[in-house]
């Protein structure tokens, strides 16, 4: 607002907490105009829209020295008055119209400053007029289609046809994706017709109304309420209130229903990691479906119970015959639960299971479920939690299965090597893989975290290289990258286009326009045409997916193991089996073969070292003969 420059406006406000980059405090100053033009809708105010959408960078700022400096270099200066001294500066530099003009700005600003600080904050409700909330021209547009409450655009953006939002001329797809947005930041939710709350379900499906843009779907997609029962009716005398089982007004959350409930706790407990948010979204949205169509209730009518009986479904589905499934006295037939992998959620062949779950998986979803439920109690949107009457939730292993859960998906350096061998490196897909095992391999990065890396992850110095890599919890680690993974990453930079100069002079910083820029790429838009019209290879720009990252992995190890299976069948059975997540065992496996357990842990961000030290294992021969060598020495035995 005062036209400080940023370096100097950083150092002033003392973010000690967050060291000084450009894009830092671009993104800073982009985030600060975005809060307090949402903060003006929030007030009522949107007229001082406009005025916070002035861009600091385009105030203009005068060569000339202000009014206050100028009298600051006469010794006697105050001896004026301020009338006279403005004569006095008149006389030498003119009338400066850039500096007024920016004078009057800032003094509108300070007044609009004034008027937010002493406006009333009230959060927005779908049944609020669309006039006080969002701005002049949005309302002229959708009062034009006859839409006046906030229900009734969350309810047109669900069924929006196409990007554009074609129904609604004038608002376009970059208007449409913010309005949606906003709506899912401030939980603007609808019921539709045909029973199934709307949840926001951003980052590839997860409910995750907090996170960013993204379509807004049905819990469950349109086609499947063919094949699922109709959930009772909200007056029915065997569900109760099924909507609204607790008043809004009386818990802290603001919640009037399950899904809404659901989508506050992951805002609120996982609001950046997508990982976090699809197992979260997934054993929420799975429980949710289960009390309304197994047993006809909310989570505020859960009781131990319930619990018991879900924990026992899990158990059996996928496992039992249809007899048998019948003759448990579940409502639903098994096969209207379980569908095929991978099938997009807005497909009619969409369900919530793939198959049987293991019992790690299930305990895990227990697990996931008791932390729901700890939220929902602590926000007094139930009267307790009834999952913490069960236990822990752990399920023993079978006998016999004595593998540890990490090291038993893990791979050996024989595997690893198998996997890296044969690799085109000049071809950019292939060097795109090869990049991707040995951060995997040779780092230990989740698929999260590879896909999160951008040049500004980097930090190159003349002794090493090493990527800044934000984990779990939004925590920071950095890990050195070896000699492998960065030729990998040179190799993969240059089959796009991409020369070391630019690697080097991207994660300086400098530009924040090349410092945000994705190492991993999709190919979208990789040929382009030149001015001739022939076809061209232009460098891609779109940051990977994480379907396509599991889907490249999955095709190259089933690729690799269908040539193993004649002589190494059990090599094979491996490779089929593993996933992205392997690549990390792996790494921490082949690790602490050499490196101390907390370096480990420091490599791969776990917040306890006993988490790492599940990694540890032994070669059962190795043991017993340094066993064999302790105890009798020399060879000696013990008659």
């Amino acid at each position: 607002m005062e036209g400080v420059e940023l370096r100097r406006a950083w150092d002033y406000v003392e973010l000690e907490e967050d060291e000084y980059t450009p894009a830092l405090a671009k993104a800073t100053v982009a985030w600060i105009r975005e809060t307090t033009i949402a903060a003006c809708m929030s007030a009522g105010h949107p007229e001082l829209v406009g005025l916070f959408r002035r861009d600091p960078d385009l105030v203009k700022v005068t060569a000339l020295p202000s009014l206050d400096e100028f009298i600051a270099g006469f010794a006697d200066g105050e001896a004026f008055s301020e009338s006279e001294m403005l004569e006095l500066y008149r006389e030498k530099y003119g009338i400066d119209r850039a500096a007024e003009r920016r004078s009057r700005l800032q003094a509108r600003l300070r007044q609009a400053f004034d008027l937010l600080a002493k406006a009333a904050y009230r959060a927005p409700k779908a049944s609020d007029p669309i006039g006080q909330w969002l701005a002049p021209h949005l309302v002229e547009h959708l009062h034009a289609v006859g839409m006046r409450s906030l229900a009734d655009v969350r309810g047109a953006l669900n069924k929006r046809r196409t990007a554009r939002w074609d129904e609604v001329p004038g608002i376009g797809e970059k208007w449409a994706s913010r309005l949606e947005r906003w709506m899912d930041e401030n939980v603007i939710v609808v019921k539709p017709e045909g029973g199934f709350f709307l949840i926001s379900a951003a980052s590839g499906g997860a409910i995750s109304p907090f996170t960013g843009a993204g379509l807004s779907r049905a819990l469950v997609p349109d086609g499947v309420l063919e094949v699922l029962p109709a959930l009772p009716s909200p007056t029915s005398s065997n569900s109760g209130q099924v909507w609204s089982p607790y008043p809004a007004s009386q818990n802290r959350l603001g919640a009037s229903n399950d899904g809404d409930a659901i989508a506050l706790w992951i805002g609120a407990r996982a609001p950046d990691n997508v990982n976090t948010q699809r197992s979260y979204r997934r054993a929420a949205e799975r429980l949710l479906l289960w009390c309304q169509l197994e047993r006809g209730i909310t989570f505020a009518q859960m009781r131990a119970e319930d619990c018991i009986h879900y924990r026992a479904w899990l158990t059996d589905l996928g496992r039992k015959t249809p007899e048998e499934w019948a003759k448990a006295g579940w409502k639903l037939p098994a096969q209207q639960w379980l569908g095929r992998r991978g099938i997009p959620r807005d497909s009619a062949d969409w369900r919530p299971f793939e198959g049987s779950m293991a019992k790690t998986s299930i305990a895990q979803d227990l697990t996931i479920l008791r932390s729901l439920f700890n939220f929902l109690h602590e926000g007094r949107v139930v009267d307790g939690n009834p999952w913490l009457l069960m236990g822990k939730g752990n399920f023993s292993a079978p006998f016999g299965a004595r593998d540890n859960q990490f090291t038993s998906r893990s791979l050996t350096v024989e595997q690893r090597d198998y996997l890296l061998s044969g690799l085109d490196l000049e071809d950019e897909i292939e060097a795109r893989l090869n990049l991707i095992l040995w951060l995997g391999f040779g780092c230990g990065l989740r698929s999260s975290e590879m896909l999160g890396l951008t040049f500004y992850s980097l930090k190159i110095t003349p002794e090493r290289w090493a990527l800044d890599v934000i984990g779990k919890g939004d925590k920071l680690r950095s890990v050195p990258l070896s000699t492998p993974v960065k030729n990998a990453l040179l190799h993969y930079m240059a089959s796009i286009g991409i020369s070391l100069d630019f690697v080097i002079r991207a994660s300086s910083g400098l530009d924040e326009g090349e410092a945000v820029q994705p190492i991993l790429r999709t190919q979208r838009g990789r040929r382009a045409r030149g001015i001739d019209g022939r076809k061209v290879l232009s460098t891609p720009t779109s940051a990977m997916s994480y379907q396509s990252l599991h889907r490249v992995l999955k095709t190259h190890m089933e690729s690799k193991s269908m040539a193993l299976e004649t002589h190494e069948p059990i090599s094979a059975a491996r490779l089929r089996d593993a996933s992205t997540h392997w690549l990390r065992h792996s790494c921490a496996v082949q690790a602490l073969k050499k490196v101390p357990l907390n370096g480990v842990q420091k490599l791969l961000g776990h917040a306890s070292i006993s988490v790492t030290g599940r990694y540890v294992v032994e070669d059962d021969e190795a043991l017993a003969d340094a066993m064999e060598e302790l105890l009798v020495p020399n060879g000696k035995g013990v008659e």
